[in-house]
């Protein structure tokens, strides 16, 4: 993330679970907030985040998604190509209809 930042591209989403090796996916997202922020992103320049997770406690999911701040969607395992294609109009990311779509 930090070289495509460098290179003066962003990524248009990124797609994130809570529970990762080396470091978890909260720690991620703030040092994707916080490499955003010194590079002056505007917040609404700024990767917009779906966090996966097969964690479904309300704990996880607001600190999830607090971590974020804006443009972050929460989705919980198992989920379906509905649920995918749902959040990626919410973020704006795409429109129309799931059946003109190719998952």
């Amino acid at each position: 993330f930090q070289a495509a930042v460098n290179a003066g591209s962003c990524y248009d989403l990124v797609v994130i679970d809570i529970i990762m090796p080396r470091m978890d996916g909260v720690a991620a997202l703030k040092e994707i907030i916080s490499i955003e922020e010194k590079q002056g992103i505007k917040e609404d320049e700024r990767t917009k985040v779906i966090i996966l997770s097969g964690l479904k406690d309300a704990q996880h999911i607001e600190e999830a998604v607090i971590s974020t701040r804006t443009g972050g969607i929460y989705i919980t395992k198992p989920f379906n190509e509905k649920t995918v294609h749902e959040a990626l109009i919410n973020l704006g990311i795409i429109s129309g209809p799931l059946d003109n779509m190719d998952i």
